[in-house]
């Protein structure tokens, strides 16, 4: 199988436009907390996040925008990488 190069899988334009798509939502400033939360909850239901130890798990969250998945999965995991390539969505 010959492979493309890396280059060719990347659509910038598609990067962009979820950074600008996520800029608006700093989620740090508003009182959300809660509705937060409860879709944190919602979204992960599948998982049962309780099993993994919070002392040697490793987690990854690709296409993280603000950060506020991630901010949540810390209590499960002993490290959480994080991966945003929009400038848009981790600019504010």
């Amino acid at each position: 199988m010959i492979w493309p190069d890396k280059d060719e899988n990347l659509n910038q334009d598609v990067i962009d436009e979820f950074g600008h798509e996520r800029a608006p939502f700093d989620y740090a400033k508003t009182n959300a907390k809660e509705a937060l939360d409860n879709q944190f909850k919602a979204y992960y239901s599948p998982i049962n996040l309780a099993k993994f130890n919070n002392e040697s798990s490793v987690a990854a969250d690709i296409g993280a925008g603000s950060g506020r998945w991630s901010e949540r999965l810390l209590p499960y995991f002993s490290l959480v990488y994080v991966l945003e390539p929009s400038d848009g969505a981790i600019s504010f």
